[in-house]
């Protein structure tokens, strides 16, 4: 009887202790599942917040950035480890994970016979994918998302220069140029006046009947001359001859509040866009809790971002290109008396003034009254207004996320 009592107890310590023995496996690998899937979440943040400092390819070599892999390390002195990269959506399906955290890893096409990414990459809609590691490599994890950047403009513009109030550059030497359609200046003002100086030119429809982006709209050169205009445009409006590509004192435009005037063009209060859509704030004047900068020459030469000027600015020098062009938003006045050139939208929530020489290609838009004397030059360019409706934060796309 002995015996058996032992042969029972031993038998019940033994399947207690392979039960320990089990459960601690058990509650490892759970451990370790979940330092993996939270070294994946931290990958795909680390994607994300990369993608809001100014895009996926900010050395614009036009191929997507490298992310640092990274080390998380737990309280308890435990590592965890990361991978992050931006795919084409198509490449996510076929792209895996390395067992181990040392191992390489590469966007993955999809095979022969199967849809296949355009090259070049549209970065502005990309696939996250993050792998995560546990401590020991025992457990990796693998999140895919996809990432892009949130609308930036409210709808399409197709007038070079719109002004809520008067739009008087004509009486300087101001130049309004659209190769796409007939429209060049529309104000919900007067057109105080004119002056041989200043200008606008549409297509030549008998030169050039068809619009084209490979078209040389934008070869106008300095001061264009309505005696010699630029190749496949035409003088439409001059001194006392004003043409049929102006419209003004619209009351569509004067009877907007600022407010409305700038939700027509952003679909946003103005301060709901600086603060949930703008990518890069400058506020020289220091009157907003947080801002990227206090100088606005922080902008110059800027690219692929939708910059907010808090107060009154001048031009401080080129801002973003025909590829890679911006949205600028000045909250106040802004004074056009430099030479410089900028490729995007230009919004402005008060006057237009200045007497230099900077030219737009694009488009720009007033608030206030559009009344500088200089030789500033508005080049229509869908192209560039095209690439510059989707620079807003970056944001993952709802729906997208996957674990498998």
């Amino acid at each position: 009887m002995t015996v058996i009592l032992l042969l029972a107890v031993g038998l019940i310590v033994l399947y207690t202790n392979r039960a320990a023995i089990m459960e601690q496996r058990l509650s490892a690998n759970e451990i370790r599942t979940k330092q993996a899937f939270a070294a994946a979440n931290a990958g795909l943040d680390q994607a994300l917040a990369y993608m809001r400092k100014g895009g996926i390819d900010q050395d614009k070599n036009g191929v997507v950035d490298v992310i640092t892999p990274n080390t998380l390390t737990s309280t308890n002195g435990n590592p965890s480890y990361y991978k992050a990269l931006y795919c084409d959506p198509l490449d996510i399906p076929y792209t895996n994970c390395p067992t181990t955290h040392t191992g390489a890893m590469s966007c993955t096409l999809p095979p022969a016979g199967q849809p296949q990414p355009v090259v070049p990459m549209d970065l502005s809609r990309v696939a996250i994918l993050s792998c995560g590691w546990s401590d020991d490599d025992s457990s990796v994890q693998r999140i895919a998302q996809l990432g892009g950047f949130t609308p930036s403009v409210g709808g399409t513009i197709s007038t070079p220069l719109t002004s809520r109030g008067t739009a008087n550059l004509l009486t300087g030497g101001a130049t309004i140029l659209n190769y796409f359609n007939d429209l060049t200046v529309w104000s919900g003002g007067d057109l105080l006046g004119q002056s041989n100086t200043g200008k606008t030119f549409i297509r030549n429809e008998v030169t050039n009947p068809t619009a084209s982006l490979n078209d040389p709209y934008r070869t106008v050169g300095n001061s264009p001359s309505c005696n010699n205009p630029p190749t496949g445009y035409q003088c439409s409006t001059q001194g006392s001859t004003l043409g049929h590509d102006t419209v003004s004192a619209d009351t569509r435009l004067s009877s907007l509040s600022q407010d409305g005037f700038f939700q027509y063009f952003f679909g946003q209060t103005p301060v709901a866009y600086r603060d949930s859509t703008a990518t890069w704030v400058v506020d020289p004047a220091g009157a907003l809790t947080t801002s990227n900068s206090t100088n606005l020459n922080s902008i110059v030469n800027m690219q692929d971002n939708t910059i907010w000027v808090q107060g009154n600015a001048s031009l401080p020098g080129d801002i973003g290109t025909q590829d890679h062009p911006v949205v600028l938003i000045v909250n106040g006045d802004l004074d056009m008396g430099s030479n410089s050139v900028i490729n995007g939208l230009v919004y402005v929530t008060g006057n237009i003034t200045g007497n230099g020489s900077p030219t737009i290609y694009g488009a720009l838009v007033t608030a206030g009254s559009a009344n500088a004397t200089g030789n500033l030059k508005v080049v229509f360019d869908p192209k560039v207004l095209g690439k510059a409706s989707n620079l807003g934060q970056a944001a993952r796309l709802q729906g997208s996320w996957r674990d498998w």
